[in-house]
């Protein structure tokens, strides 16, 4: 199996707008920038448990964070 999964442009998260990770509580969180065959795409994930937000067609770091700060853990 082909893991297809590799690391653009990594951005540490302000803690001051972003809240920590529901299933750890930790407060890096960070969003990558990376190049998806429709172009540059986003997505945040903690690097405390690699919980991550990815949804394929974000086009800014913002819809990534607001979807980060909405999310619970279940």
């Amino acid at each position: 199996m082909k893991n297809d999964f590799t690391c653009g442009d990594i951005e540490k998260c302000n803690p001051e707008k972003t809240k920590p990770c529901p299933f750890c509580g930790s407060k890096e969180i960070v969003i990558d920038k990376y190049e998806h065959r429709a172009g540059e795409r986003f997505r945040i994930f903690c690097t405390g448990c690699m919980a991550m937000i990815d949804p394929g067609y974000a086009q800014n770091k913002h819809t990534v964070i607001e979807m980060w700060n909405k999310r619970t853990a279940q």
